[in-house]
């Protein structure tokens, strides 16, 4: 196997199919199923190499667009090593969720290796709903004008929710620019904080749900990031350019904990238990600089 990461942060190479089946199982899918949704998948995502690293304890895989690429040859950045475990939850509700032809489409999508990652948080950001209801991908009318929204919830005890998915990954790629002088130049340690670019993270996300006051549904976005934000920035944004339209948004590193931003504790409280995320705060900062990104 060939992977794209210096040998002293890989502690195991690994073939895709095992790592996948024990995530799997963990997740409490049998052996049977997995097996059966790993040999759907795309040649090239099958063949993906697999690995363990130091960074934590999931099992990894390499299969996407590098961020970026270092002058000794390396892809640099994370999106193109996610967890085993995003893939089997995204496959997980692709196929107990998804129609037959959406299913082609998700395929399609994974396979394409600039959206790879894309494809998979779409899918993950629900995956705690199975069981429970079936949402709706994608529903007609919804969003403003012929724009759609990529999940519809309805009949929770917490109520309806409809929710926008977005992979962001551009603020790591512009912070591993803004720093790269700093480290050619062989200084230590980060040249301050890193600007929060917040018309970029939610770029075609606030705009296309239709205003509260004319929604009956609870409204948010869900983001999967690679670089922390800044708390009481966050909360001015939400509150002065989002909450017109969106009850909440939660931002998250690993898919499973969020920190939600909402209108009310309440709606916290509920968005957490609908989807059933752990509360964290992985995704943001308070300060004071330098903090571990």
């Amino acid at each position: 196997m060939n992977i794209s990461l210096p040998a002293v942060i890989v502690t195991r190479e690994r073939h895709l199919i095992d790592a996948f089946q024990q995530e799997a199982e963990r997740l409490g899918i049998p052996a049977a199923t997995s097996e059966k949704w790993f040999r759907a998948l795309p040649n090239d995502v099958k063949c993906a190499p697999a690995f363990d690293w130091i960074i934590d304890t999931r099992p990894h895989y390499e299969f996407g667009s590098p961020l970026d690429i270092a002058r000794d040859g390396f892809g640099i950045g994370s999106p193109q090593m996610p967890p085993v475990e995003w893939l089997v939850k995204a496959v997980a509700v692709a196929n107990e969720i998804l129609s037959p032809s959406e299913q082609i489409a998700f395929r399609g999508r994974l396979a394409d290796r600039p959206r790879h990652q894309d494809a998979l948080v779409e899918m993950v950001a629900v995956f705690g709903l199975r069981g429970k209801i079936r949402p709706l991908y994608e529903p007609p009318g919804e969003g403003t004008g012929a724009r759609s929204i990529d999940w519809l919830a309805t009949g929770l005890p917490e109520g309806d929710f409809l929710v926008e998915v977005k992979n962001r990954v551009g603020p790591l790629a512009k912070e591993m620019e803004r720093i790269r002088p700093h480290a050619e130049a062989g200084l230590s340690g980060i040249p301050g904080p890193p600007p929060t670019d917040f018309n970029g993270l939610f770029r075609d996300t606030g705009d296309k749900f239709k205003l509260r006051v004319d929604s009956n549904r609870t409204q948010g976005a869900l983001l999967f990031l690679n670089l922390k934000v800044p708390l009481k920035e966050l909360h001015h944004y939400f509150i002065d350019i989002l909450s017109d339209r969106l009850d909440f948004v939660g931002l998250t590193t690993n898919g499973a904990g969020f920190h939600i931003e909402a209108d009310s504790p309440g709606t916290n409280t509920r968005v957490l238990s609908a989807f059933q995320f752990t509360e964290s705060d992985d995704a943001i900062f308070t300060g004071p600089w330098p903090i571990n990104l």
